[in-house]
């Protein structure tokens, strides 16, 4: 899987082929943003048997303090 962050249909942010165990942290500053798009790809392999979730996708205002921080 790969996941994405577009902001107003621009891409911001785009992880790296994630594969089963895999996560990864994608910061985006979105201020004077009107639309957030999260998109899932593939990750060129076709979709058969992927499984992909935003887990604990958040927004947070600058300099908040984030209640689920990074191990």
């Amino acid at each position: 899987m790969q996941f994405q962050v577009l902001a107003d249909g621009v891409l911001k942010a785009q992880s790296a082929v994630l594969r089963p165990g895999l996560a990864e942290r994608l910061r985006v500053p979105i201020a004077g943003v009107s639309q957030v798009t999260l998109r899932v790809l593939n990750g060129g392999d076709g979709y058969t048997c992927d499984h992909a979730a935003w887990g604990l996708a958040r927004f947070l205002k600058e300099g908040a303090e984030d209640p689920f921080p990074a191990p």
